[in-house]
């Protein structure tokens, strides 16, 4: 069964989902949407397809050419997008975040009483290395991890038009983190959250945008998560954690960064290990691939999502909001916020 993809959006997440295409035998890119039309028609051109203007124009007049929408644009039009999609009867993946509180539930109850799929892209949830520690830590753990530290760091510097649009660092870039705590503290809400922040590049205090940020969870019995965000690392795309479960005896679990190769150099000078992985694209080629195995796979129905650990449901997605609010607020006051 082939599934026929509208892909709304031709910038950098759109590209990714382009790519992720063209290597799925069983999807086809039926379409790209984008208001820009020189961008959109450049990039049609680039993956053999065709390019509309509307999103509107195209589910009400070639309904017909897809059943499954992806989603790629800037976060403010995510919501109006997926429910315009919905309510045409797609499926739709969504690149994260989906909107407020209020707008989230409209849109799982929209696809919920039209009987069809909604994924919201928290690609963390498709990668190889964190779904290895996840199941690792739950499989050596008798009761919640004391510990967690994520570390994110990117590099390149993001473009200021993105970040611009991106409704700053704890939503584009720690809500991943946030939603991997959801997981690894078995869907428990934190009830204190604090964060620190500092900027020193012009370009980000121009626009606004957090350059370093550290945040502070903790939850009920006192176990403490931390997350190191940052929009700058000279030396690659930098992605780890480090659990320190609740087992006695305890145990530390790591997951490193990905390396370009599992070369090293041994000499008398230590030893050399190959650079990291330089950017989001090099670092996330294969999980965006995943997700989008997933997505077909949750249209053909082989997947329950009812008990699928890999699907983002309403109460995760109730949880991120409600913790990148809390951050957010700490970031404004300079408090601790409880939730």
């Amino acid at each position: 069964m082939i599934t026929n993809i509208c892909l709304v959006g031709a910038g950098r997440a759109g590209n990714f989902h382009a790519e992720s295409i063209m290597r799925h035998k069983g999807i086809n890119l039926a379409m790209i949407v984008d208001s820009n039309k020189k961008k959109g028609i450049e990039f049609a051109t680039n993956y053999n397809t065709v390019h509309y203007e509307s999103l509107s124009y195209v589910l009400t007049d070639l309904s017909h050419l897809c059943n499954a929408v992806i989603i790629a644009t800037t976060t403010p039009t995510h919501y109006d997008l997926v429910m315009l999609s919905l309510k045409a009867n797609k499926h739709v993946l969504c690149e994260k975040p989906l909107g407020t509180t209020e707008q989230i539930k409209e849109c799982y109850q929209l696809a919920n009483d039209q009987k069809l799929h909604l994924l919201i892209g928290f690609q963390k949830r498709f990668d190889n290395n964190y779904r290895a520690l996840l199941q690792k830590t739950l499989l050596t753990k008798s009761s919640l991890p004391h510990h967690i530290r994520f570390v994110t760091r990117d590099y390149p510097v993001p473009s200021s038009q993105y970040l611009s649009s991106s409704n700053g660092i704890v939503e584009d870039m720690l809500s991943h983190d946030i939603d991997q705590a959801y997981l690894f503290m078995n869907g428990q809400t934190p009830k204190k959250v604090i964060a620190f922040n500092s900027t020193e590049l012009d370009v980000l205090k121009n626009i606004n945008e957090i350059e370093h940020i550290t945040v502070m969870m903790q939850y009920a019995k006192g176990q403490i998560i931390t997350i190191e965000g940052s929009r700058t690392a000279d030396y690659g795309y930098d992605q780890r954690v480090e659990v320190f479960t609740g087992d006695k005896p305890n145990k530390v679990i790591q997951m490193n960064n990905v390396l370009n190769s599992t070369v090293e150099t041994y000499s008398r000078q230590g030893i050399i290990l190959d650079e990291i992985n330089e950017s989001f694209p090099q670092r996330y080629t294969a999980t965006y691939l995943y997700e989008l195995e997933y997505f077909i796979n949750m249209i053909n129905e082989n997947i329950d999502i009812q008990t699928d650990k890999l699907y983002t449901d309403l109460n995760a997605m109730l949880y991120n909001v409600n913790v990148c609010h809390a951050i957010n607020k700490s970031i404004a006051t300079g408090k601790v916020i409880y939730l």
